[in-house]
């Protein structure tokens, strides 16, 4: 997508073992319901980014109740921000 190379897996242990390789730029993940984008080294002496959207449907986010969290992204620019309802 955007030409940027992209790898998604729902555990984050997961996507920062994939984002440690250097082989995408950007590497999505999920399963901690918890909205985050790091900035993560790579094994290539580079960064990928490591995005987890939170969670969509508010349900276990961190402790907060009904807190709806999503990502917005710009490929071409490799920009993200978090949204939350």
């Amino acid at each position: 997508m955007g030409g940027r190379r992209i790898f998604a897996t729902y555990y984050p242990h997961d996507g920062r073992g994939m984002a440690c390789t250097g082989d995408y730029d950007l590497v999505c993940c999920g399963h901690g319901h918890v909205a985050e984008i790091i900035c993560q080294t790579n094994i290539k002496e580079g960064q990928t980014l490591l995005v987890n959207p939170g969670s969509v449907s508010g349900i276990g986010a961190s402790g907060v109740e009904e807190m709806f969290t999503w990502i917005l992204s710009d490929l071409n620019n490799m920009v993200f921000e978090i949204h939350t309802h």
